[in-house]
């Protein structure tokens, strides 16, 4: 009765101990972080019931993606809608270079080992042919340009049995070694999360990978590929293994 009236000709002959309680009430207290209003007026009445209709109206309209409001609000519902049609209409090239890309991130989470021994079997393959063509294709330039070495009939084929020297080196040494190496090296020096910490781990790495694990792969690649291919391993690590 006495919140409902706000005329101070109402007010008269009412206690005062009842107003200064009615006024307290009106205000907001702040208890355990959180705002709670009094509900002894018809005025905190009106506020909380304008409140929660305007937070229902805005729950709505969030849960409601067909509601907009604005043309921002058009247009962006049109560029997320957009995106399911681009992505329906790709090329069957495009979803089987997808398909593939996801089989072969399975295939690493599952076999990683074996995984990795294949890829690189085929990238020392394919590595090894490039370097050959391209020298047979120097070598035929220079015996096209000398006509005397173009009279001898001499020419230069690939070497199939280089490549498959290669090949295995890829699938036998160079990626398990590389794969345990490195798996060794992620136990050792873990990323960080603070710059300062991170650029000295990344700069660790570096230099254990270019100071020790560098020349071990390297001489790895000399003892594997000179007995296969009928070479005298010490010589040839003297002549070649600095510059390498």
């Amino acid at each position: 009765q006495y919140g409902s009236h706000n005329s101070d000709e109402d007010k008269e002959g009412i206690p005062t101990a009842l107003l200064d309680e009615e006024e307290e009430e009106d205000e907001p207290r702040e208890e355990s972080g959180m705002i709670h209003f009094s509900m002894g007026t018809e005025s905190t009445r009106l506020l909380l019931t304008k409140t929660s209709s305007l937070l229902s109206d805005t729950e709505r309209n969030d849960d409601d993606p067909n509601h907009n409001t604005n043309n921002s609000g058009n247009n962006n519902n049109n560029k997320r809608t957009s995106r399911p049609r681009q992505s329906s209409r790709r090329s069957p090239a495009a979803r089987c270079g997808a398909g593939l890309l996801l089989w072969y991130q399975h295939e690493l989470h599952e076999r990683p080992v074996w995984t990795k021994s294949i890829t690189s079997a085929i990238l020392t393959g394919a590595g090894d042919l490039s370097g050959q063509a391209i020298q047979i294709c120097m070598y035929n330039h220079d015996t096209d340009n000398d006509n005397s070495s173009s009279s001898n009939g001499t020419t230069m084929s690939l070497d199939w049995y280089r490549t498959l020297c290669f090949i295995l080196l890829g699938l036998l040494v160079q990626a398990p070694l590389t794969h345990y190496y490195y798996d060794w090296l992620d136990r050792c020096f873990p990323p960080a999360t603070t710059a300062p910490l991170c650029h000295r781990i990344t700069w660790t790495k570096l230099a254990i990978d270019q100071l020790c694990w560098a020349p071990t792969i390297t001489l790895a690649v000399f003892l594997f590929l000179d007995p296969l291919q009928g070479r005298a391993v010490l010589p040839h690590l003297q002549r070649d293994f600095g510059s390498t």
